[in-house]
Order: C-alpha cells, then structure tokens, then sequence
C-alpha cells in the first residue's frame, strides 16, 4: 500500500503519489506581430506604420518596443476601432525590457481580423531613432485543451553559440523531447541578437520575420529585477518536438542562451 511519506522517509513503494484530479489546459499558438516605425532621431516626428497582413485570425494581448519617448494611437486597418481617441504615451500601450513588466499585457484582448493589419500613428517626443513595437498575440483558431494530472517544473535551454562576428547569422535548436512540456515563459542572456523562433514538429514560426529578443523573452543584463517574460497562456510543446532559432548576431556577442521555463507533463 502506498502513501505520503513522513519528513525524512521515502515512498513505500518509491513511488510518488498521484496529485489531484485531473485539470483541463487551454494552451494556445503564439504569434509575435511587429510594426516598424520609420523614426529618424526628429523631436515632433509625425510617422504611420503597419503591421504585415496575415492570413489568420489574431488575439492581441499585449506588446513591447524598444522606444519609451513617444505618443502612438493604435486601430485595426479592417474596421477603424481604435485602441484610444487621441496618440497616448506608448508605455500605457507596450513594455520595455528595461521596465518591471517587459511584457506588458492588456486588460482586455484586441481582436485583428485575417488579412487586416494593426496601424499607428505615432509622434515623436524624445528624437528617437527608428524603432519597433511588437505586438503578443494568440492563434484563436489554435487554441487546444490538455488534460494534465500531475507535472513538475521544467526549462529548456537554447545554446545560442553567438561568434562575436557583427552581423554573423546562424541557427540553433533546442534538445528533442520525448515528453510534452507547457511552456510559461522565457529568459535571455544575449542583449541585442534578433531572432526567430520555430517549432519543428508543426513547422510553424512564432513570428514572420527576425525580431529583437527582447520582445520574446526577458533580458537578464537589462537591471530588471526579475526580467522574466510569463506568457498568459501556456504554449503546448509536443512530444519529439523541439524550437528552433534562426538568428542575427546584431552586436558582438559570444556565446548566450535563451532558458523556456515551464512545466513538464508527467501524467
């Protein structure tokens, strides 16, 4: 007969006991939606940008951007509805990898319809140089349901093996897993690379182009103290499937990893 052991006694049967009943995951597609914002370093600069037109339904949770020092209004291209009436600082809007939340999330999804874009009209307060807002959406239309009894904690290392060459592209990839694993969040130890992630076993990237790390996971050099980016919905990593990177070394970095933190499903 097994039960729960005793401080300093090990299981019976050495076998841990099965915890709780089994719980229902909604896990989700992640897409990452960029918008570049031609800036070139002008106090007062009036710009418009867009978003790519993608083929799917998206729901925008959230965003971030390497620019602090600017106004932006946000609207759907298809329908006009607006995210504010008027340019608002886009702090309000997007986090900073420098920031607390590096992410930051929205009370309240905005919907983008497929083949429609996202549009800003943005001003520039601070002379910024060209930047990029990057928006953390979900693939509605890929949401899925797990079924988990009991899991552990888990994180997958990516060895970016960066050469210190500027400019220098390459690809690495994460270890195959023979286990399912929910994937809550991630950390980086590169500053400046811009990256592409891809799952292998369904062959699908997690954004249409290169973007700066920052907008995927949290930057351990930034001074946050916690510079973790969580994600609101876990992503399902499969069995015998493993991520991917395809990446520009934007700096002269060497070296550098990218840690996914999350869950390991055992039952």
């Amino acid at each position: 007969m097994s039960s729960f052991a005793l401080p300093g006694r090990t299981f019976r049967n050495q076998t841990p006991p099965q915890s709780g009943k089994p719980r229902n995951i909604r896990t989700t597609q992640f897409f990452w939606l960029d918008m570049a914002v031609p800036f070139t370093s002008v106090a007062g600069q009036n710009v418009i940008a867009n978003t790519n037109l993608e083929q799917f339904y998206l729901r925008v949770r959230g965003a971030w951007s390497d620019m602090t020092d600017v106004r932006a209004r946000m609207f759907a291209s298809a329908t006009g509805i607006g995210l504010s009436t008027l340019p608002v600082p886009l702090l309000s809007q997007a986090g900073n990898s420098d920031l607390a939340f590096p992410m930051l999330y929205w009370r309240r999804p905005f919907d983008i319809l497929p083949n429609s874009s996202l549009q800003g009209q943005f001003t520039n307060d601070g002379a910024e140089a060209a930047g990029v807002v990057v928006f953390f959406c979900e693939r509605p239309d890929e949401d899925e349901e797990v079924t988990v009894q009991r899991t552990s904690q888990y994180e997958l290392l990516l060895d970016l093996g960066l050469n210190g060459v500027l400019n220098s592209t390459g690809v690495a990839t994460t270890q195959q897993l023979d286990y399912d694993i929910l994937i809550y969040g991630a950390l980086s130890t590169s500053e400046s690379c811009t990256i592409k992630f891809l799952d292998t076993r369904l062959n699908r990237g997690w954004s249409s182009r290169q973007l700066p790390i920052g907008a995927f996971a949290g930057i351990r050099a930034s001074g946050n103290v916690q510079p973790i980016i969580w994600y609101p919905t876990p992503y399902l990593l499969g069995k015998y499937s493993s991520i991917r990177a395809e990446y520009t070394n934007a700096g002269t970095e060497t070296g550098k990893y990218v840690t996914f933190i999350g869950e390991r499903i055992l039952l």
